[in-house]
């Protein structure tokens, strides 16, 4: 007896019954597919004692490593919110914008990889701000499967900090001096109410001065 799968199908499951109740059956069970051919053994058993054996062949298509056999790529973490295509709550002021702490604390599917870039260049430590590219890599392949980006409410600069530099930048753009892009905008809206103006200018103020730290997890 033989069958062919698609390369998708990662087991198959025996379910014989014997002709006659005085019989019983041997190799039920559920069995995991290899690419390829796959040999199931089935032996009926007569009330005797008496056994013949029956062989399934399971042809699996494809070959390992296949799309069919590549998981859905996306990210998951308990401690940072991941929402396609921005990954924020990475607050500074508690380490966690650095490469290290998103390589823990970022969940991916197995057999993907995280890559950090800044600027079209790989970063393997440190500090990294709004705009770091988190790429997720499937096994050895050399193009990325889905990016995110590093959101950091007051990081306007994208150099991992809160500071006057952000400000500047902040205040560049309500004078219209500025074309930032929307991510840019994101990071500068810290007050959370879809604008840009001094009230997200006093609010990089208060967490420069630690008077009133910007919620990043919202």
């Amino acid at each position: 007896y033989s069958v062919t799968v698609a390369q998708g199908v990662e087991s198959f499951t025996v379910n014989a019954s014997a002709y006659l109740s005085s019989c019983s059956i041997k190799g039920r069970g559920v069995y995991n597919l290899e690419h390829g051919e796959n040999t199931i053994k089935v032996q009926a058993v007569s009330e005797r004692g008496d056994v013949r054996d029956y062989y399934l062949t399971v042809t699996r298509s494809g070959e390992p490593g296949d799309p069919a056999d590549k998981p859905e790529a996306n990210m998951t973490s308990n401690t940072l919110n991941v929402e396609s295509p921005y990954v924020s709550n990475a607050d500074p002021k508690e380490g966690k914008n650095t490469v290290e702490y998103l390589a823990e604390n970022l969940k991916l599917p197995e057999g993907y990889r995280l890559v950090v870039s800044v600027d079209g260049k790989t970063v393997t430590s440190g500090i990294v701000g709004t705009g770091a590219k988190l790429s997720l890599f499937y096994k050895e392949e050399t193009e990325s499967t889905l990016d995110y980006y590093l959101l950091i409410y007051g990081d306007v600069s994208g150099d991992g900090l809160i500071n006057s530099h952000d400000t500047m930048a902040v205040y560049r753009q309500i004078l219209g001096i500025t074309n930032p892009s929307s991510l840019e905008k994101l990071a500068m809206d810290v007050t959370g109410d879809g604008k840009v103006n001094s009230h997200d200018t006093m609010a990089i103020y208060r967490n420069i001065l630690g008077v009133t730290l910007i919620d990043q997890s919202q």
